[in-house]
């Protein structure tokens, strides 16, 4: 499940214009192909904001995810981008042999509890941090408070508390993560928001809303 909480890394990268938005947008995979509906207060990062978030991707591990960045919008402008966006991790391939979201939710869900029982934050901080600096030569100073949520009939949730360098002054944000699997393949969708009036519950229900439009094309 260590990819699953790999939204500590933070940062991607998708580059499609949004000059070419279309309504769905697919996911890359192997044998069970995916597509996701985008949100109407949603866009796809242009050239722009691709380059923007481009450097620290080499943070990420991306060999077996599919990585896709969706940002704030309003008319098809970005509303600060770097405050309010949503990160979807997509395995590529089917690493689970069942299709019933129920007995997935089970088996995530037991994951999580079992691992993050085990997680020392600090540690994961530090980890993260060294990785970063490792591939970009910059320690962003991450320091991430987060814990087990709950469940619901679609999504596992765990979240909490984010900040960066706190010599920028930067406001801390909130995130929250939905795991779930969709045709076999794990899905975990992190909101994040660094706005003054976001909240976990509402959060919560954005990411599930995201992952309740995924679905499967062949």
């Amino acid at each position: 499940m260590n990819r699953c909480l790999a939204f500590l890394t933070l940062i991607c990268v998708f580059s499609i214009n949004t000059s070419s938005l279309a309504t769905e947008v697919p996911i890359k995979g192997d044998r069970v192909q995916l597509s996701l509906y985008l949100p109407s207060n949603a866009c796809l990062p242009d050239v722009e904001q691709s380059q923007r978030f481009e450097r620290a991707t080499s943070a990420m591990d991306k060999t077996n995810l599919d990585i896709i960045l969706l940002l704030s919008c309003k008319n098809g402008k970005f509303i600060s981008p770097k405050d309010d966006y949503t990160m979807l991790q997509v395995n590529k391939y089917q690493t689970l042999n069942f299709i019933e979201l129920l007995f997935a939710i089970n088996t995530i869900d037991r994951g999580v509890k079992s691992q993050l029982s085990t997680i020392d934050p600090k540690a994961i901080n530090n980890q993260v941090n060294r990785n970063i600096q490792n591939k970009l030569g910059i320690n962003p100073g991450i320091n991430a408070a987060f814990g087990y949520l709950g469940r619901d009939d679609f999504c596992v949730y765990t979240g909490g508390r984010m900040s960066f360098d706190p010599t920028k002054n930067v406001t801390p944000g909130l995130v929250v993560s939905c795991m779930s699997a969709v045709a076999g393949r794990v899905i975990t969708i992190s909101r994040y928001n660094y706005m003054p009036t976001a909240n976990l519950r509402d959060l919560m229900k954005q990411a599930r809303a995201i992952l309740m439009s995924i679905h499967q094309i062949n």
